[in-house]
């Protein structure tokens, strides 16, 4: 599952269809995400868009995430399973797009 997508993988890793209590868990965790982005990065400006309910684009966030990791204060967790590989690629993606370079 993909937080800030809100996509599902079956077993054999193809998007599927989530049903309303899943979406539901998605919406939830992807809202706490968000929060724990913004307040991390001390990025006002996303904040006051937040706030005021405005949409925030998934690339204004791996930006905020950047540099919400890059101190220290946020630590993201991102499942994945070692024996079918099933979020290994948001893991990758993750670590490659949200993670400051070494």
């Amino acid at each position: 599952m993909s937080p800030l997508t809100g996509t599902v993988h079956d077993r054999r890793s193809e998007r599927v269809d989530a049903d309303e209590a899943l979406r539901e868990r998605i919406s939830v965790a992807r809202a706490e995400l968000v929060e724990a982005i913004i307040a991390e990065s001390e990025d006002e400006e996303l904040m006051d868009r937040s706030l005021q309910g405005e949409p925030i684009e998934e690339a204004s966030l791996i930006a905020d995430l950047e540099t919400a990791v890059a101190p220290g204060g946020l630590h993201p967790v991102l499942p994945v399973c070692a024996a079918t590989g099933l979020g290994l690629h948001e893991l990758l993606d993750g670590i490659a797009r949200g993670c400051p370079a070494p």
